[in-house]
This record gives C-alpha cells, sequence and structure tokens, in this order.
C-alpha cells in the first residue's frame, strides 16, 4: 500500500520475513550514505544500470496500453474477481504464465533484433 510507505506501518497480508525499508536503520543508512563522485568501473556500472532503468521504464510504458486493453474482470490462474480479492493486477506472461522480468526478455529480443543502442 504506497499511502503506508513512510509510516512503516504492518498491514494484514505482510510476511513477517520481509522487513519494511522504512526503519530508522535504513533512515540511517541512507543519511550516512557516501556522497564522493563515482569512479573508474563504478561509474560504468552506474551507466549501465541507469541505462537499464531507463529502457524497462520505457519498454513498459510502451506495453501497458496493450495490457490494460486485455485485462480481465478476473484471475486467469483461480479465476477469482475483483470482489472476491483485494487486488486484482495485469501483467506480462511468458510461456502462459504470469512473469514479473518478461519485460526484461521482450527488451533483449528487441536488442537481438534491432540493436541495443535503438
Amino acid at each position: 500500500n504506497l499511502m503506508n510507505t513512510s509510516t512503516a506501518t504492518k498491514c494484514a497480508g505482510d510476511r513477517s520475513d520481509i522487513s519494511s525499508d522504512s526503519s530508522d536503520d535504513e533512515f540511517e543508512k541512507r543519511r550516512r550514505w557516501d556522497r564522493n563522485p563515482l569512479e573508474g568501473n563504478q561509474v560504468t556500472i552506474a551507466k549501465v544500470w541507469l541505462n537499464k532503468a531507463r529502457k524497462r521504464g520505457i519498454f513498459t510504458k510502451a506495453v501497458m496500453p496493450s495490457i490494460e486493453r486485455r485485462k480481465e474482470d478476473h484471475c486467469s490462474a483461480c479465476s477469482r474477481t475483483l470482489g472476491s480479492c483485494k487486488v486484482l493486477h495485469a501483467g506480462l506472461a511468458r510461456n502462459g504464465k504470469y512473469d514479473s522480468y518478461a519485460i526484461d526478455g521482450l527488451i533483449k529480443e528487441f536488442e537481438q533484433k534491432y540493436s541495443s543502442h535503438e
């Protein structure tokens, strides 16, 4: 729930083995983050990750209208409707199953076909 992200409020269904990122420890780590400029390989790695994140955002934005058009009123895995589920989410699938990383596969296929610089 995005409304409770800054308060570290536990919600029904939260897993006990996953901690909140909003703890005081996390805040302290961010406050003490090294602010020195990146050098050498650090710059290269940061640029690669930034480029991947940008591509992921662009490709996701491009496919979201198709996903929204194909969204159904029930879950294809368990047939529950929004009335019987707290959240009903639509996304990409690979080999007939929902895959939260399917966009990465599409990006890879696109880059192989056209170029990684497109």
